[in-house]
């Protein structure tokens, strides 16, 4: 899968965009280093995709995933009485749901789904082992999510790298974006451990790292100033992460309120 995508995907489209978003976020690469990040992009989502079918094997070996949560005061058994982990697009992402799994706790992934019905029905299924529910956003959610942060007891996952049109403005490479807040004013009203959790692929196998670090909320009076400083934080630590591993990240996301002009990268294969 991973020669597959390798192959087909820098002939399309999208691997203007995710280039444009590239020198976009990071201008002081050179074209031909640009290039080989987006290679490795595309060999790395494919691996993701083929991962897709076998997740429950992947995440239920100990051999295969690792935890490193230093990060966290108290380590991982600090947050046995339910925590809200916010996540990103990095590594394989799904991969998120052993922290909660290691800790036996009941575990609600929060997510957006997919406009097409099939496609949703098939990401669904092969996500759905690693939760107690899946809840996608829209329509009563956020109700039912704010339930389960009040009863504790519980880990509740958010992919927090998402652009929200009519979410809190932050900067994210130095460009106005825009994000939720929801996950840092849940922690912040029900005093819920908030933490950042990001999943580093080891290799070009099947072996992931995951580390988990506590996020500190502010406690300024005024909630909503302190859930969009919340979310600022997460996305100068989530900034720092990419940075670390570019070929990990999905650059061709659109993560920012004004899309970068014009073509950069020729696509392969087309002049």
């Amino acid at each position: 899968m991973a020669a597959l995508w390798r192959t087909v995907a820098p002939r399309l489209e999208r691997q203007r965009r995710a280039d444009r978003h590239l020198a976009l976020a990071m201008p002081e690469l050179s074209p031909s280093r640009r290039r080989e990040i987006l290679l490795g992009m595309w060999d790395h989502l494919g691996r993701v995709a083929a991962e897709g079918l076998r997740l429950s094997r992947i995440v239920d070996d100990p051999r295969r995933v690792e935890i490193d949560d230093a990060g966290v005061p108290g380590g991982l058994s600090a947050l046995r009485g339910g925590f809200i982990g916010v996540s990103l697009h990095s590594g394989n992402w799904e991969v998120a749901c052993a922290a909660a799994r290691q800790l036996g706790l009941p575990s609600y992934g929060v997510y957006r789904p997919m406009t097409n019905p099939y496609s949703e029905a098939f990401i669904r299924a092969r996500r759905s082992f690693g939760y107690s529910d899946l809840i996608p956003t829209g329509g009563r959610a956020g109700i039912r999510v704010a339930a389960l942060a009040k009863a504790g007891g519980s880990a509740i996952g958010f992919l927090g790298d998402l652009r929200y049109g009519r979410g809190h403005k932050i900067e994210f490479f130095g460009r106005p974006s825009t994000a939720t807040t929801f996950p840092y004013a849940l922690a912040q009203r029900f005093g819920l451990p908030l933490v950042l959790v990001r999943c580093i692929r080891l290799g070009t196998g099947t072996r992931f790292r995951l580390e988990i670090e506590d996020l500190p909320l502010g406690s300024t009076g005024d909630a909503e100033a302190d859930a969009g400083a919340a979310a600022q934080a997460a996305h100068r630590r989530f900034e720092t992460w990419i940075r670390e591993y570019p070929e990990q990240w999905m650059w061709a996301h659109r993560k920012w309120d004004v899309e970068p002009a014009g073509p950069t990268l020729p696509l392969v294969g087309k002049t």
